[in-house]
């Protein structure tokens, strides 16, 4: 929080760190000088680890859901040690940016070199550093949840794939359903899924999504789409007076809704089409994944999840600790797992 400049957060959980602290401190106390007993626990271990049905499974049959840690900043030689520290499974991802590049002259997207762009640090891995690294994890036993990224994604000519003026929150920088996303995932997932293929005995899932967040009510691209669903929701002038009194769809509009107060219907309104919006967007990409997947001859059925995140920390006072909520603004969890 310190680094997003938030100070009262840090404050508000400062002495919670304290106390967590304190309490993991006793109990490894109690553990070693025999006065506490851990808790009886499933050791889960990857070398039983099977996949069916897009699903992982432990050795009595039972679903689990194993991501590992994210190596975002690890050393590049932690998985040498990975196991002697207890862990066999990490996440990476890789950006499509670092997958495919524009071509001018066809107008289109095409792979990437294979050492290009220059080696990354940190989470900007290109292909090079990417199968570099899950050869390593195949030497000493460490299984992947390798991230199909479109948080950066490769040139654009278009002016409207993001909008001007206007804020785009992080992970989803453009327009989440403009053609040219389409174009690129589909170019991107042939690159993806053909560096997966060479390590089904490693990738043991594919995250597309980290803990995605997108509003479309400042964003010019959509007023056609949001007057096109208050159209299809309200098909007469009558019924849409009836319910808004205030509200003309003989002009493309943007809801204009005050979020804090959820009986609004203009924000119910909204917070269904941001989701359908959203929910288009991560189908398409789902579907792109296993159509390559297929294509490519993918014989492991690798199961394809996105990361979501929900607020933490409630409230400081009366104001909510992150006004970007993303359930109440349009990130609807059951809609997203049953679209992809």
């Amino acid at each position: 929080y310190l680094l997003w400049d938030n100070i009262d957060l840090a404050n508000k959980y400062r002495s919670d760190i304290d106390e967590l602290y304190q309490r993991t401190k006793d109990k490894l106390t109690g553990y070693l000088n025999g006065t506490d007993k851990p808790l009886n626990v499933p050791k889960l271990s990857n070398k039983t680890l099977s996949l069916k049905n897009g699903h992982q499974y432990d050795e009595n049959g039972n679903p689990v859901i194993l991501v590992g840690f994210n190596d975002f900043l690890a050393p590049d030689n932690f998985v040498k040690s990975a196991n002697k520290l207890g862990l066999n499974m990490t996440q990476r991802g890789l950006y499509i940016s670092k997958l495919i590049k524009y071509d001018a002259e066809t107008d289109g997207y095409i792979p990437m070199g294979y050492d290009e762009p220059k080696r990354g640090t940190g989470y900007d891995y290109n292909i090079s550093q990417t199968i570099e690294f899950l050869d390593e994890c195949r030497k000493n036993n460490v299984k992947v949840n390798l991230m199909f990224e479109p948080m950066s994604v490769a040139y654009v000519p278009d002016t409207d794939f993001k909008d001007a003026g206007v804020t785009y929150y992080g992970y989803i920088g453009y327009n989440a359903t403009h053609p040219r996303v389409k174009q690129q995932v589909d170019a991107a997932a042939k690159v993806f899924i053909n560096i997966v293929k060479d390590y089904q005995d490693v990738v043991t899932g594919i995250c597309f999504a980290n803990e995605p967040f997108f509003l479309t009510n400042d964003k010019p691209y959509y007023d056609k789409y949001w007057t096109e669903y208050i159209k299809k929701n309200y098909p007469t002038p009558e019924s849409l007076y009836a319910t808004y009194s205030t509200y003309d769809y003989s002009e493309d509009k943007r809801p204009e809704s005050d979020f804090s107060q959820p009986e609004n219907v203009l924000y119910r309104d909204y917070r269904d089409f941001n989701e359908n919006v959203l929910c288009e967007y991560f189908s398409y990409m789902s579907d792109a994944l296993k159509r390559e997947k297929q294509a490519q001859g993918v014989t492991a059925d690798i199961p394809l999840s996105v990361k979501l995140m929900i607020n933490v920390g409630e409230k400081i006072g009366n104001e909510p600790v992150d006004g970007r909520d993303r359930r109440r603004h349009g990130v609807n969890y059951e809609k997203i797992k049953r679209r992809i």
